[in-house]
């Protein structure tokens, strides 16, 4: 169970995400309220669309087409 303490962290993160920032998997999956496995599995239809991640990390345009293709996260 996310603590409203740590979902309020993840509104903030994806907000920021948005508009400058990157996020990763764990991030992004916790704000999906499912796990990594789950996510990436949400995310396979999508990838040539998404592309490869720069590290770790989802960019700013990535995380927008995600967003786009699953809708804004629950916890977002």
């Amino acid at each position: 169970m996310l603590t409203k303490k740590y979902i309020d962290m993840l509104k903030e993160n994806i907000k920021s995400a948005k508009t400058f920032g990157r996020m990763g998997v764990g991030e992004l999956s916790a704000a999906y309220d499912v796990s990594r496995k789950t996510f990436y599995s949400w995310l396979k239809p999508f990838q040539h669309l998404i592309g490869k991640r720069s590290g770790r990390y989802y960019n700013p345009r990535q995380i927008q087409i995600i967003f786009d293709k699953l809708g804004d996260p629950p916890n977002g």
